[in-house]
């Protein structure tokens, strides 16, 4: 290990140690040495306000994470607080969720029953409406293939019968023919 590493390290645990022993400075200055990663922590798992409640949560955690270290297990002090922030900040922050996730259900005053019948969804109408899907899908099949061409470039995509004509390669009364032929079949499939 580098000496600079090591001078660091020594000095945070000699800090830890005072800090365990209660220094408030020695808490304090390791609080204060440890901001960056606290943001980062933050950052990662919080969305929305409430910054200074995680802020005030995460130095919290830090000052348990000092009382509760002990070096006689060979983790590094400072792997040991990241693991133990990032554990504690996660948790935090879901039970925030679930918290608002609660208050919002409150807050409507709802009953979570409602929420299985929607109004705006009528079923009869929603099958009716595959079943005439369906039928027309079955329909266009039996068409001509220049028939059911032209309807769906019209109907389906909105082109003109006088873009289709140029794409087809061929006249616009031939275009119309052939849409006003096709409908008069899809009618008649249709039963309409």
């Amino acid at each position: 290990m580098p000496k600079e590493q090591n001078d660091k390290n020594s000095v945070i645990n000699k800090l830890v140690n005072q800090a365990k022993e209660g220094s408030r400075d020695a808490a304090e200055e390791l609080i204060s040495r440890f901001k960056p990663l606290i943001i980062s922590t933050i950052k990662r798992h919080h969305t929305g306000p409430g910054w200074e409640d995680m802020l005030q949560s995460a130095s919290l955690s830090i000052l348990e994470g000092i009382k509760a270290y002990d070096a006689q297990k060979g983790i590094p002090f400072p792997a040991y607080i990241k693991t133990k922030l990032n554990f504690d900040i996660y948790n935090l922050c879901r039970k925030n969720r679930n918290i608002l996730s609660y208050q919002l259900t409150i807050v409507d005053e709802q009953d979570p029953l409602n929420w299985l019948e929607d109004e705006t969804i009528d079923i009869q109408q929603h099958i009716l409406r595959k079943e005439q899907i369906t039928s027309l899908h079955s329909a266009l099949a039996e068409l001509q293939p220049k028939q059911r061409e032209v309807i769906v470039m019209h109907f389906f995509n909105n082109i003109t019968l006088k873009e289709i004509a140029k794409e087809m390669n061929i006249s616009y009364k031939t275009a119309q023919r052939y849409k006003a032929r096709g409908m008069k079949r899809l009618a008649e499939l249709l039963g309409r």
